[in-house]
């Protein structure tokens, strides 16, 4: 046996001496090592684009203009108050079944055949449903962050982004299924 390997290995060194066997057994080598490796980056980057797609149609997000309402509320100082109207921009996650139970109900589908009281209702978007049930609840916080100002703080442009800045975090704590990104102050008085 000894032999054998002896002789398989005296002729594979005589063989490896000649330059041009040499060098083509190592472009031979190369090839298949720099084939092997591509192979492997372009499965592993198929592999994590589909990943990243289906992250993304999972985490897609939209954003939705929420008014919130005319709100006049005093504050700190004596005899000053604040008059103001709030829209919210809310971020919530793209849901394909949402819409289209809004527009079943926009068709008269479901129960009932669509038969209502003939009244045009105020129609929300299902993604906002916690931020509707929780209004008393966000419009408590948000008197309640209003009223520790003082009439001088919110005359600088610095303290209105801090009011609403704690606006906000007051609404994202209090809210799991959205979030607020923006408020907006479409009126804006104080006396």
């Amino acid at each position: 046996m000894k032999g054998i390997m002896k002789g398989i290995i005296k002729g594979l060194l005589k063989l490896f001496s000649k330059p041009l066997i040499l060098a083509s057994f190592c472009t031979v080598v190369a090839g298949m090592v720099a084939g092997g490796t591509t192979l492997l980056l372009v499965r592993n980057a198929s592999s994590e684009s589909h990943e990243e797609q289906v992250k993304e149609e999972v985490h897609a997000t939209e954003k939705l203009m929420y008014p919130l309402g005319d709100f006049t509320v005093n504050l700190v100082d004596a005899d000053r108050y604040l008059r103001t109207s709030i829209q919210l921009e809310i971020e919530v996650f793209s849901d394909p079944n949402a819409k289209l139970a809004e527009e079943n109900s926009e068709n008269g589908g479901g129960h009932g055949g669509g038969h209502g009281s003939g009244k045009e209702s105020n129609k929300v978007d299902p993604r906002l449903k916690e931020i509707t049930e929780r209004l008393p609840a966000f419009k408590d916080g948000l008197i309640e962050i209003i009223s520790s100002f003082k009439f001088q703080e919110l005359l600088t442009v610095e303290g209105k982004r801090r009011l609403k800045t704690e606006l906000i975090d007051m609404f994202n704590d209090r809210c799991k299924s959205a979030k607020v990104v923006n408020i907006f102050f479409t009126t804006f008085t104080m006396q």
